[in-house]
């Protein structure tokens, strides 16, 4: 159950062992055992908000947050404890010449392939046909399909590139159409586990694009708000669903499933939702798809609240949700096909060898296969050139942790990753 938390009563580093919300819980302030600090205190001075809401407990210094019960159900039972393993990241980072900035990005030979030059020209091609429909020209549903065919390619022929495209993809601004790229990715990997047919899982990959295309409809004034949301404005944005589904249906002629993944992808699994409150699986199975895609595409995407949460963290909040807002089948199905930690994330093991994973494992979701960036040794490998290690073979080495790109310094500061400076 959600307790409120007047505003007055936070502090900085303040952890909690659940998200930590705000405005009556649509939003997140900050991820369970993530300190609070000066921005997010700030930003809930300046827009009036006056209190948070929270499922957990305030967290004592070096507390450490436990494992969620549905994550270790789906985690290999060999897996070592990483609170008992005393790492050496001390010295690795004195000799650790990237940047937090460097770490996260592709490296630039695989920013320069043409697979990458692809998803880059999926938004592109989106941005255009949203920005028609936003100064009210005609569009044919045919430049939509051109773009679902080609995604549809990329994510059968190169799915582990594209899902990697998401976390350390650098496309900048164009938030709306890669939103709906990034959200149409990840809803068909998921359809293809459920084994939903390809003639479906085409209205689920338009949909996904198209989920928040009823956003174009809504006042710049109101989307670029940085205040608190008045009442009236509040249901203007909710109102998004319903410009939706008719911009959908009406002008560009797809049909009622398709629609309807734009009018319910903000209905929530308790019934809590909107715009009609239902509950369960009277929502179809597209909407509750592309719900917990788009969820999940918005943790890692940076706010003018929050910095971008980590691949890892994002997934533990879904598992987190039980089923309040999202399908936990679905929920289960993301991470056993994008893994625990997601691919694109930045990891620490535990010989204190930093890596991108690439590749996750189904059968051991904390087990996926990685790219080396820095060894054991402090050698750096740019462009992509680093080992391949797979987990799953591999037993000696594990995750200790999903390493956040901005805990990273200079060579010449010698900070390590637990300063927190």
């Amino acid at each position: 159950m959600l307790k409120k938390i007047e505003r007055s009563a936070l502090k900085e580093n303040m952890r909690f062992s659940a998200p930590v919300f705000f405005d009556d819980g649509e939003y997140m302030l900050v991820n369970e055992g993530v300190p609070l600090n000066k921005k997010e205190l700030d930003a809930l001075a300046r827009w009036d908000i006056p209190y948070v809401l929270t499922s957990g407990f305030e967290m004592k210094e070096g507390e450490e947050l436990p494992e969620p019960e549905e994550m270790e159900e789906l985690v290999d039972d060999n897996f070592e404890n990483s609170e008992t393993y005393n790492d050496n990241r001390s010295g690795i980072e004195k000799r650790n010449p990237l940047t937090g900035e460097q770490i996260i990005k592709l490296p630039e030979v695989l920013k320069k392939s043409s697979l990458y030059s692809a998803y880059e020209g999926l938004i592109n091609k989106l941005d255009v046909v949203f920005s028609m429909i936003k100064k009210q020209q005609e569009i044919k549903a045919r430049a939509v399909d051109g773009i679902v065919n080609d995604l549809f390619n990329l994510v059968k022929n190169e799915r582990v590139s594209m899902v990697g495209y998401i976390l350390g993809g650098s496309v900048a601004g164009k938030d709306l159409a890669k939103n709906g790229v990034n959200s149409a990715i990840i809803s068909m990997i998921i359809a293809e586990s459920l084994h939903i047919p390809d003639v479906h899982l085409m209205q689920i990959i338009t949909g996904a694009l198209l989920h928040d295309v009823g956003m174009l409809r809504i006042d710049d004034s109101i989307l670029n708000k940085e205040g608190k949301l008045s009442e009236s404005e509040t249901t203007l944005i909710q109102a998004h669903t319903t410009y939706g589904y008719k911009i959908i249906v009406n002008n560009l002629f797809y049909p009622e499933e398709v629609g309807l993944i734009a009018a319910r992808h903000h209905e929530r699994w308790d019934g809590k939702g909107y715009p009609s409150g239902i509950s369960g699986k009277q929502i179809d199975i597209a909407s509750r798809i592309v719900s917990a895609a788009d969820a999940f595409e918005a943790m890692v995407s940076p706010r003018i609240y929050r910095g971008r949460l980590l691949g890892y963290d994002a997934m533990k909040n879904l598992v987190a949700d039980n089923a309040r807002r999202f399908d936990p089948d679905i929920v289960k199905a993301m991470i056993q096909n994008m893994g625990i930690y997601p691919i694109g994330s930045i990891v620490l093991m535990n010989n204190s060898v930093i890596a991108r994973v690439v590749e996750a494992c189904p059968q051991t979701p904390l087990r996926p296969k990685i790219k080396v960036l820095i060894d054991e040794f402090g050698q750096v490998f740019p462009d992509n050139k680093g080992d391949l290690i797979d987990l799953k073979t591999n037993r000696t080495l594990f995750i200790v942790r999903a390493v956040n790109p901005s805990e990273s310094r200079h060579q010449e500061n010698g900070e390590n990753l637990d300063s927190g400076k």
